[in-house]
């Protein structure tokens, strides 16, 4: 068992990991010290809190690891687009090449601009979803901003990934949480997911459940986030996959629900949620073959096509099927010799007027 299984809440099994898990318990009031230490610099101004002269909405989380941020981020620009609003997606570009202080952007709403590399998977994958929405990266968010609104002048701007960031002022956060993974049972890092304790709710404006689908009690959810903020706005977002399309442009032939009932498929990806994937696919491809968890973040290299194709080759599976955050890493990286596929995610929100009253938010919430 890993550091980041004892971290995600699996209990220990053994005396080294007992003794790990004991440090990391007893961490935690290291962590929450700073944590404050850190909040309280900006609340008595000993650290500057900066403003951009736009509409700033964040789309953040409470906890490491996927929250379904960035399809959100996706049906939220899609959402602000269709109003006619100039809009900017910015983000710190998680686990990309970086170099200090610098800006990188990813699109200028017309073309790709950097790599997954260079941009961050995330940050790439919103900007090859979103033609004619310019996509800036920075680690210094202001600065980012500042860049954005010289070159593209935004109405809004969407920050992803920014609730514990304190250096940049926002107009609304909107806060995802995983509903496959009750907050009732997280805990705080460094034993725990959780990066600032559910009282954090309070400074939010929204809250948005994703993979409802996969939900067991939903119901009681609502009701632990109404105990800490009773007159914050619920959202329910259920996942589907969409269309299945092939990597290579060899291949110009997506498969059909019907191909994918019949075809034997091998399901991999590198998502911090693979068993949503493979959930997911499970679904509408039903002879699994096998199966390959790759680690969230991974760049494509030669030696993990490798292992992938010798993985395929150990089974009778007829396709490979994957994410679509897999795949535009795989396209950088080499395309593979291999019949692989990748899923468009389709995201519903739940409730007749659920669109209306979000995008009311996106557009007109405002912090207390």
């Amino acid at each position: 068992m890993s550091v980041v299984d004892i971290v995600n809440g699996k209990p220990p099994e053994g005396v080294e990991e007992m003794l790990i898990t004991a440090f990391l318990s007893a961490a935690r009031p290291v962590y929450y010290s700073l944590l404050c230490l850190h909040r309280g610099l900006y609340s008595r101004g000993l650290k500057k809190v900066r403003r951009l002269p736009c509409r700033v909405v964040c789309i953040g989380n409470l906890t490491l690891g996927g929250s379904g941020k960035t399809p959100v981020t996706l049906m939220s620009a899609r959402l602000v687009r269709e109003t006619g609003r100039r809009l900017v997606i910015l983000s710190r570009g998680y686990k990309r090449i970086q170099k200090k202080g610098d800006v990188v952007i990813v699109s200028d709403g017309v073309k790709l601009l950097a790599t997954p590399a260079e941009a961050g998977d995330e940050p790439f994958l919103l900007a090859r979803s979103l033609p004619g929405v310019p996509v800036v990266v920075s680690a210094d968010r202001f600065a980012g901003g500042c860049a954005a609104m010289e070159r593209f002048t935004p109405d809004v701007i969407l920050l992803d990934d920014g609730f514990q960031h304190w250096g940049l002022a926002r107009d609304c956060d909107i806060v995802c949480l995983d509903a496959t993974h009750p907050l009732k049972d997280l805990r705080l890092f460094p034993r725990g997911t959780l990066r600032e304790l559910t009282s954090s709710l309070r400074r939010a404006q929204a809250v948005i459940f994703t993979r409802t689908e996969s939900a067991t009690d939903l119901n009681e959810q609502e009701r632990f986030v109404r105990a800490v903020n009773p007159h914050i706005p619920l959202f329910r977002l259920r996942y589907a996959l969409d269309a299945c399309l092939p990597l290579s442009s060899e291949e110009t032939h997506p498969l059909s629900p019907e191909e994918l009932m019949g075809k034997k498929v091998f399901l991999f990806c590198g998502i911090a949620r693979p068993e949503t994937f493979f959930k997911l696919a499970t679904q509408v491809a039903p002879r699994i073959e096998g199966k390959l968890a790759m680690p969230d973040h991974i760049r494509y290299d030669k030696e993990h096509i490798r292992e992938l194709r010798q993985a395929f080759s150990r089974t009778n599976a007829d396709v490979l099927l994957t994410t679509e955050k897999d795949a535009v890493k795989l396209i950088t990286a080499g395309v593979p010799r291999m019949p692989v596929h990748y899923f468009r995610l389709k995201t519903v929100l739940e409730g007749e007027h659920a669109a209306q009253e979000f995008i009311q938010i996106l557009l007109e919430a405002k912090k207390a």
